[in-house]
């Protein structure tokens, strides 16, 4: 991985966008948590689900249901394995409360902008929203970082402060509660 700069949107790479910190929050039970999967599995299951740091199935991999997956499944794992797993999953994500439906931060009346559709992809630049928008995005921002760890998080939301005048929401569907709709925040 060496020379990696990076995902940018228009290869224009933006120095310090994001970088680390340390949040006070200790990662040694996740890392444990996944030191313990790694060993519960059999020799053939590990092989088939640990990679290298620079192992192209990295860039393959996608969080489309129907892609080919490198790995095991649940499936193939014993109820012990499962368990293990499950244990590792739990040990990452640190809800503060519980998850609130999305469609409450559905853009309404004037947030469409006066019947102005953006580019869906691009979306609005929250340089261009009044102050009630740019803290609404940051709701939903929220949504999504608050579930790291308080510590995490705190600095993520931080972060997102710092560069929230690049960042650009996009919003594609209706906004009925039954509506199918799609969203995207992104820092350009």
């Amino acid at each position: 991985m060496t020379g990696d700069l990076g995902l940018t949107t228009d290869g224009t790479v933006q120095p310090g966008l994001f970088g680390v910190l340390s949040t006070g929050v200790s990662t040694r039970p996740v890392m444990d948590a996944a030191l313990r999967l790694v060993a519960a599995l059999s020799a053939e299951q590990r092989k088939a689900s640990t990679f290298g740091a620079d192992d192209l199935e990295w860039r393959r991999w996608n969080n489309v249901h129907r892609a080919a997956r490198a790995g095991i499944s649940f499936e193939e794992m014993t109820e012990a394995q499962r368990g293990t797993a499950y244990a590792l999953l739990q040990s990452g994500t640190q809800c503060e409360r519980a998850r609130e439906d999305p469609q409450r931060h559905a853009p309404q009346g004037d947030d469409r902008r006066s019947g102005q559709h953006p580019d869906p992809v691009r979306g609005y630049q929250a340089s261009e929203l009044n102050d009630a928008q740019r803290e609404r995005l940051l709701d939903v921002i929220g949504e999504y970082v608050n579930n790291m760890a308080e510590g995490h998080a705190k600095i993520r939301m931080a972060e997102v402060r710092t560069h929230l005048a690049d960042t650009h929401f996009g919003w594609v569907g209706e906004t009925a509660a039954d509506s199918v709709f799609y969203y995207r925040s992104t820092v350009r």
